[in-house]
């Protein structure tokens, strides 16, 4: 994300943040904004906690499409993020729409990244588990093996998924 929004600012695309918290949202214009100037913001939206009336998910969808974004960021965490892009894919006027799970916590400084060999060792989710086991838990301790025990049904062909 940090390097597309490093190329966006030179080319002038546009970025749509959407989720997480407001208090985040505006920590991350905030630190965008100093390190690429020039980046344009073309929205921010956190939305409330809990599932949308069809009023303000249809008020969302025009907020987004009138904003003249290039890209929209999805931030609601996983699976939630990608079901979101699914859902709205006809109705969003956005060439882009990326599910972005924690990056808007991590570029606005409120998680602190995992170190380096950690991260490149495909380790990040250890790190975030230590960090905040209450906000993890679930997906390092059921989530990740279920999806993991579905790749071994599939590639050992016991089971097909559509």
């Amino acid at each position: 994300m940090w390097e597309f929004l490093k190329l966006a600012e030179t080319k002038g695309y546009s970025s749509y943040f959407y989720g997480d918290t407001t208090q985040t949202l505006k920590a991350l214009s905030t630190r965008l904004k100093e390190s690429l100037p020039n980046l344009q913001i073309a929205g921010i939206h956190s939305p409330p906690f809990r599932e949308l009336t069809m009023e303000e998910r249809d008020l969302e969808i025009q907020n987004i499409n009138s904003s003249g974004a290039d890209v929209v960021w999805v931030g609601l965490g996983l699976p939630k993020q990608e079901r979101w892009i699914f859902d709205r894919l006809n109705e969003l006027e956005v060439p882009i729409a990326v599910g972005v799970g924690a990056a808007f916590k991590f570029l606005s400084g409120h998680v602190q990244r995992a170190p380096g060999w950690m991260g490149n060792s495909g380790l990040e989710w250890l790190w975030r588990f230590g960090q905040e086991p209450r906000r993890t838990w679930r997906r390092v301790m059921i989530d990740g093996p279920k999806f993991i025990g579905h790749v071994v049904l599939e590639l050992s062909g016991i089971k097909k998924y559509d």
